[in-house]
């Protein structure tokens, strides 16, 4: 069976055109933004953390890829960098792998970025989403996120969620695809 990340980056190669922009709304350490380099256009990927930053900086197989910024703003304010031909906007909420674990995603502005996610991606365009309900603020975003996702026009939006049912705060993915126009 496949972890939530490997079921996400499947879905993503499999629904998301080649020539599209990818965002990797959460950088950490650079997973995300290296595989969406190597699937998409042009990459943007967002950290508050010069730490997050300057580790993907150093990252090897990042190092030498021309199509990814990596840029130090919030994630809510990714439609201020780039708002067209967006395919994919991935948010693996959490804390820096490595990191400074008090340092996390919050609920408020994780849920922001995702409105302007939503509003900023293409028609047939993806938003991913991977919770971590295992730490204070993910159980938060989790209280906060999934009762307005869950609300999302279904017209416009369809929203699914990938998890394990038999381990309480497992992480686990919701993908929203956003219907064309």
């Amino acid at each position: 069976m496949k972890n939530v990340l490997a079921f996400v980056h499947d879905v993503i190669i499999a629904e998301v055109p080649k020539d599209k922009i990818g965002i990797d709304a959460t950088l950490g350490n650079g997973h995300d933004t290296l595989f969406l380099s190597r699937h998409l256009k042009t990459v943007f990927a967002f950290d508050i953390q010069a730490d997050a930053i300057e580790t993907a900086k150093r990252n090897r197989h990042l190092e030498n890829r021309d199509n990814v910024r990596l840029i130090r703003d919030s994630h809510v304010n990714m439609a201020v960098y780039v708002a067209a031909n967006i395919g994919v906007i991935m948010f693996n909420f959490g804390y820096l792998p490595g990191g400074d674990k008090t340092i996390t995603t919050s609920a408020d502005t994780s849920l922001e970025a995702v409105q302007v996610a939503l509003e900023v991606v293409d028609d047939d365009g993806l938003v991913t989403l991977v919770f971590y309900p295992g730490h204070p603020e993910g159980k938060r975003e989790v209280t906060m996120l999934l009762p307005y996702l869950e609300n999302l026009d279904s017209k416009t939006y369809s929203v699914m969620k990938y998890h394990t049912v038999n381990r309480e705060s497992a992480p686990f993915a919701v993908i929203i695809k956003k219907h064309g126009g």
